[in-house]
């Protein structure tokens, strides 16, 4: 009767809301749950075979989301107290009033969404965090130079602390199919996940599968890791998969390198035809794994100087020591190799123009198309092909953002003539070297910084001896930036070829 009570104000309120069942005791609601989803449960607390607080316990326990309201004639403290234990909205006496109930179920109703919305913003968070943890890790992978404090604090944004990593490179065949590649990843992240170890994975195309195995602190067994791998070997003998693996690092800035090593292993692995190999036992010339950091750092220096020439002979040296010097690596190695210096480019690139614009039409990411190089003169007409338009790219941004600069230069000395100015404060402001400063400014005008300043001064001090007859001559020094009006004459003489006084009266 309680139930049909209920469940007539319920329909009479008009609301959306839907009777899931009624129950005479706590089994049977408990059984409707089971079945059934459940939003709002409305209850007494005496009922025969399970009462309402037994059932409250096992709904708590059981996780059913679900919000409860006692409707009930005990006035008792401890089950009161017990009911909000067990989450219960609110605990209503009898005889209750039915808007007093509908009131309480509204608020359920608005609880629920609160925590739908909840539950949606934790997927998105969730969603977010595991695509930013894939863009940092990727980063670190594919470039050199990485910048280690800003590295760790990124890292530490989405939870992650490295001590100690190494990198395993998957490699599978094309032909395996979704699930037998989601069946290969699940059973690597079961057992490389384990503590006190972590996992991280990045795919290149559909047939390699990179693995970063990091421990936040302690000691990072190599053998064990290998085993693991083995385990895993052994549990897919109907897939055809390699492992590749790096040795240790403990750095952040040599994870590109390492990571190097896991290819150049799966490569080794490969050749020998094992399904595990370790760099500890890859036989390459130690030449392959060496990058040219030297000439990278010139040659970036050429593009923040603007020097073409040096530009192109700098460019023309790095791709000789990365392919011509190489011819014995394997495509993997030099397609890496030439990402990474490529991502180096593209990163001084986005710090001058912050654009990605003019970089989604580049075709910087040659690890995602591995397949289609089948020399090494291909990936190096490629490299050659891109650090062109790298080029042309930071040349024209560094020559409107030197214009720029120089605009904003003389912008001050418009709006700063009549008080004193230093080209070292105007760099100071602009959080630029004066000296640099100084060279570009006459590079872009023609003139000295200083020459610039008098000759604007001349011609503002001509203006105010035409214009303002009733300024006397140490008012217009002043106005023009010279405190010594005798000093403020001798200037005007050499650079108009007339006293102040004399072109007044011309």
């Amino acid at each position: 009767m309680v139930c049909t009570g209920i469940e007539t104000i319920v329909r009479r309120t008009g609301f959306d809301w839907h009777i899931a069942g009624k129950a005479a005791n706590g089994h049977e609601a408990l059984s409707i749950l089971e079945t059934t989803p459940v939003d709002c449960v409305v209850t007494d607390i005496k009922m025969p075979d399970m009462n309402g607080l037994d059932m409250m316990e096992r709904i708590y326990h059981s996780g059913y989301e679900c919000e409860i309201i006692i409707l009930t004639s005990y006035a008792d403290f401890e089950f009161a107290q017990k009911a909000l234990k067990y989450r219960a909205v609110n605990y209503l006496l009898k005889p209750v009033d039915p808007d007093e109930l509908i009131e309480n179920i509204k608020k359920v109703e608005e609880a629920i969404q609160d925590r739908l919305i909840r539950r949606l913003e934790q997927e998105q968070l969730t969603k977010n965090k595991d695509m930013m943890t894939r863009m940092i890790l990727t980063r670190l992978l594919f470039e050199y130079g990485v910048e280690e404090t800003k590295m760790k604090a990124e890292l530490e944004q989405v939870g992650i602390r490295l001590s100690k990593l190494l990198i395993v490179t998957v490699g599978h065949s094309l032909s395996l199919t979704d699930e037998e590649r989601e069946e290969l990843r699940r059973k690597l992240f079961a057992e490389l996940g384990s503590a006190p170890y972590h996992v991280e994975d990045v795919s290149i195309e559909n047939r390699l599968l990179v693995l970063i195995v990091w421990v936040s602190e302690g000691h990072m067994d190599m053998d064990e890791i290998e085993a693991k791998l083995r385990r895993v070997s052994g549990q897919l003998t109907e897939i055809p998969v390699s492992f590749g693996i790096s040795d240790v690092c403990a750095n952040l800035t040599a994870i590109a390198a390492t990571f190097n090593q896991s290819i150049c292993s799966y490569d080794w692995a490969l050749k020998i035809r094992s399904r595990i190999a370790h760099f500890r036992d890859v036989d390459v010339p130690d030449h392959v794994l060496q990058y040219p950091y030297a000439l990278e750092h010139k040659l970036l220096f050429a593009f923040k100087s603007g020097l073409s020439e040096d530009i192109h002979r700098l460019t023309g040296e790095l791709a000789g020591v990365i392919f011509d010097s190489n011819r014995t690596s394997n495509l993997y190695h030099l397609v890496m190799i030439s990402s990474q210096t490529l991502a180096a480019f593209k990163r001084l690139y986005l710090e001058m123009t912050n654009s990605l614009d003019q970089l989604i039409k580049l075709d910087l990411d040659a690890h995602i198309h591995l397949a289609r190089f089948s020399s090494v003169d291909m990936v190096k007409q490629w490299f050659l092909e891109n650090m062109e338009h790298v080029t042309v790219m930071i040349l024209k941004s560094k020559k409107l953002k030197s214009r720029k600069i120089i605009e904003q230069v003389k912008q001050i000395i418009f709006d700063r003539y009549g008080k004193e100015l230093q080209i070292r404060d105007i760099a100071d402001k602009l959080f630029m070297n004066a000296s640099y400063l100084s060279d570009l400014f006459k590079q872009y005008t023609g003139t000295t910084f200083t020459e610039f300043v008098i000759e604007y001064r001349m011609q503002m001090a001509k203006e105010l001896l035409l214009n303002e007859p009733t300024m006397k001559m140490y008012e217009i020094a002043e106005a023009v930036g010279y405190k010594n009006p005798k000093h403020f004459s001798q200037v005007f003489k050499k650079y108009v070829g007339v006293l102040p006084t004399d072109f007044r009266e011309i």
